[in-house]
């Protein structure tokens, strides 16, 4: 496996494909969260899930802290695969990450996402994310994920000391993100965007959600999803049927 090849995980699905739709994932997220979901897509197609360093099959990898390098980093992984017409999803912090990465690739002069996809995300310009939990003690971290991100922590979690370890280790590292995060970007992205909120998210409103409409020259849509923060996990085809129809009419344009 490439040095490239290491940050995309896919399903094993055959073409040929129309579209790409390349996923970030969620605070303390893998790329294996996004597998399952490739079912609510077209056929297609292709669905291509951002790898992190420090978890799953990269696990012995150190963790990236900061937005700034890890953005890059992803950017320089994936413009090698990028095939037009193709498509950014972010969900929550990977919404912030996914704009990052379109921003870069955006000064590289590589080929822009058609559309980009921001789920229970809050807008670049709306962090770093306040008050600081990533320095809270194991305890207060699982209540504060429960509480604000309606996050239901497994009792494995809390019965296997290594397997509770890694996990907050990751989830600190990208909440480290998340709080140092600031958005250096000024113009808008030259593709659409639709956002989707959820109406028992308490860590990012309705109103915030919207706000992403500042940060694309082109279309808007913004989509209300009759649940929590995270309602994609639970119930995947709120979030794929609608992008899946968006992505049937790249290829025209759409």
């Amino acid at each position: 496996m490439t040095d490239n090849e290491k940050w995309i995980l896919s399903p094993r699905r055959s073409g040929p494909f129309d579209t790409q739709l390349f996923c970030f994932p969620f605070a303390g997220g893998g790329a294996s969260a996004f597998i399952p979901w490739a079912a609510e897509l077209p056929d297609t197609v292709e669905l291509l899930a951002v790898q992190l360093p420090g978890r799953e099959n990269r696990f012995r990898e150190p963790f990236i802290r900061r937005m700034e390098p890890l953005a890059s980093a992803i950017a320089r992984a994936i413009a090698p695969r990028i095939r037009a017409p193709y498509a950014f999803l972010g969900y929550s912090l990977g919404a912030a990450t996914a704009f990052e990465v379109a921003s870069i690739l955006c000064r590289m002069g590589a080929p822009m996402p058609a559309h980009l996809f921001a789920a229970a995300g809050r807008p670049p310009h709306l962090y770093p994310l306040s008050p600081r939990i990533s320095a809270l003690t194991d305890d207060e971290l699982f209540d504060t994920l429960e509480r604000l991100y309606d996050f239901q922590i497994p009792s494995e979690l809390r019965m296997y000391p290594d397997l509770r370890s890694s996990t907050l280790a990751t989830l600190r590292a990208d909440f480290e993100i998340a709080e140092t995060y600031h958005c250096n970007q000024t113009q808008p992205l030259p593709c659409a965007i639709s956002a989707f909120s959820a109406q028992q998210d308490v860590s990012v409103g309705e109103m915030a959600v919207a706000e992403w409409r500042q940060w694309t020259a082109l279309s808007f849509h913004c989509h209300s999803v009759p649940s929590g923060h995270f309602f994609a996990r639970l119930e995947p085809h709120l979030l794929m049927r609608p992008i899946g129809q968006v992505l049937t009419r790249l290829p025209e344009g759409g």
